[in-house]
């Protein structure tokens, strides 16, 4: 209720408020009851929120509290109400320009690091949410940890660059991964930068970690086996495609480091035996598929360690286009039977995918153990 009527009224009625309550505001000894402190967070809060410069310097004058290190009940302070507000508060005078995070960072004792109850400093608020002027001049405070992590228990740390990475923003996460403090958690920033979708991050990733273990995280067959899986086709087709009409130097060097290392291929294969193709035939990933089943020397029927093929889990799954594209493969085993003695035929048919079991009763087909392509 506190912070709607702020927002409401603003925070510079709430100050004159505040100052007439509570005497001139310059007495450092004087104390404020629990309802006026109440108040005077709520209007800090959202005098950063607006960028209101003149409102914050005014609140943070007022004596009876230690405005710097308060906190609204999820835990948020001053500073992440700033970076939330996407550093939208830039202040112009006659002769100079002031930001809000600027000021606030520039308060002796304000703790730039403070993380909510969702485990969440200002900075992470800021990378998330694409705000590049918040995340430069956080970096440019030698008071805020560029690694500080997303306190929400996970195993691996979800630092700043972490965030840039999954979220796809790339001048953020160049500014990061430039930082001379910053720490790379490989498994896990390689993992986002996959995912994430993002081509650009991929290159600059491997033009900034170029002979380093990130890189080779990058160029292996764990890369096409993560970006087949979730489903981020861009990237997967970076991976594999290499145009060399096209080819800029980073390409270029892409293409050599590739060369060193063998084992990116699209027949890679995970703990389970599956490969790129099986997880994108889960899937029903269609473009993927195509994409996979195009590349020289796939293995269009690989088995896993369940005696699976990619067609059994598109069979299995209902998905029609990634069977018949599977189907009209050269070299595809369409009687192959798994561990429990099950082809993808049985498999739609135990589904009721008609269409596929019609698909794959096509009197194209012949028997099982004759020599042809598909068999």
């Amino acid at each position: 209720m506190v912070s709607i009527v702020v927002g409401t009224l603003g925070p510079d009625l709430m100050i004159t408020i505040l100052q007439n309550s509570h005497g001139n505001g310059n007495d450092p000894e004087a104390h404020l009851d629990y309802e006026n402190q109440e108040w005077r967070v709520a209007a800090l809060m959202t005098a950063a929120y607006l960028g209101r410069i003149k409102d914050i310097k005014k609140i943070l004058a007022l004596g009876g509290a230690d405005l710097h290190n308060l906190t609204v009940a999820n835990g948020d302070n001053v500073v992440h109400f700033a970076a939330l507000g996407g550093h939208a508060g830039v202040v112009r005078g006659r002769d100079m320009q002031m930001d809000v995070v600027r000021v606030l960072l520039a308060e002796e004792g304000l703790r730039a690091n403070i993380q909510d109850r969702l485990g969440r400093a200002p900075l992470i608020w800021a990378v998330e949410r694409g705000y590049e002027d918040v995340v430069d001049e956080l970096l440019s405070c030698e008071r805020v940890d560029v690694n500080i992590a997303d306190g929400d228990g996970d195993a691996d740390p979800i630092t700043p660059l972490v965030v840039a990475a999954a979220t796809g923003h790339e001048n953020i996460f160049r500014s990061l991964l430039a930082h001379p403090r910053v720490h790379i958690w490989v498994p896990t920033l390689f993992r986002r930068v996959i995912t994430g979708g993002n081509v650009d991050i991929l290159k600059a990733m491997i033009a900034l970690t170029m002979g380093t273990d990130l890189q080779k995280y990058l160029l292996n067959g764990n890369a096409l086996l993560l970006a087949a899986e979730l489903g981020t086709e861009e990237v997967l087709r970076y991976l594999l495609s290499f145009d060399e009409a096209n080819q800029d130097p980073l390409d270029a060097g892409i293409v050599a480091a590739l060369l060193v290392h063998p084992d990116i291929d699209v027949n890679a294969r995970d703990l389970y035996q599956r490969t790129p193709l099986a997880y994108a035939a889960v899937a029903g990933q269609t473009q993927m598929v195509n994409i996979l089943v195009a590349q020289q020397g796939v293995d269009v029927s690989p088995v896993d360690r369940w005696g699976m093929t990619p067609l059994h889990y598109a069979a299995e799954n209902g998905h029609l286009n990634v069977v018949r594209m599977l189907f009209d493969a050269p070299w595809t085993n369409v009687w192959h039977t798994s561990i429990y003695d099950k082809t993808p035929l049985a498999l739609a048919a135990g589904r009721a995918y008609l269409d596929i079991v019609k698909l794959l009763l096509d009197s194209r087909q012949e028997a099982p153990g004759m020599q042809r392509g598909r068999l």
